[in-house]
């Protein structure tokens, strides 16, 4: 099988419209489609996310806060929820303890993406069961290294 794989050079993720033809431009388009929530209510960052995992392959849903968020991941069933903390109507600590406190959401993987360094919502989506927290700005390699740990593809 030959692949017309690019290079992913080290970038930060900026939500605005370079990055994202950076990213259309540089991200590789292989990989399987599993599902995957992205979860924000910056439009801006929510579709440079998009972009990032479509071009990886992925199949994406999104949403919008956390209340989407848990109707989406109940009805939808992903592979994996990338999550922000700062939402109206629900936040991302609070969407998380609900899909995390019972069937058929609690094994889904959630990865909280944040510009909150640390503190009481960090703290809250942790011991509500996220996986990990990635730190805006976020680099394509991190947000590439959480789908490959947590939904990866064969390639």
């Amino acid at each position: 099988m030959t692949g017309n794989h690019e290079t992913v050079p080290e970038r930060h993720m900026r939500c605005d419209g370079s990055s994202m033809a950076l990213v259309l431009h540089c991200v590789s388009t292989m990989g399987s489609q599993k599902k995957v929530l992205i979860v924000d209510d910056d439009t801006g960052c929510r579709e440079l996310l998009v972009m990032i995992a479509e071009k990886l392959g992925y199949s994406v849903l999104e949403a919008v806060d956390g209340v989407e968020a848990v109707d989406q991941a109940r009805q939808r069933q992903p592979d994996l929820i990338f999550m922000d903390l700062l939402m109206p109507r629900m936040s991302g600590d609070e969407a998380t303890a609900l899909l995390k406190a019972k069937p058929p959401t609690k094994d889904i993987p959630i990865v909280i993406c944040t510009a909150l360094s640390q503190g009481s919502q960090t703290t809250a989506a942790l011991e509500a069961g996220a996986e990990e927290i990635l730190h805006k700005p976020i680099g394509i390699s991190a947000i590439r290294g959480a789908l490959q740990r947590y939904v990866p593809t064969a390639a």
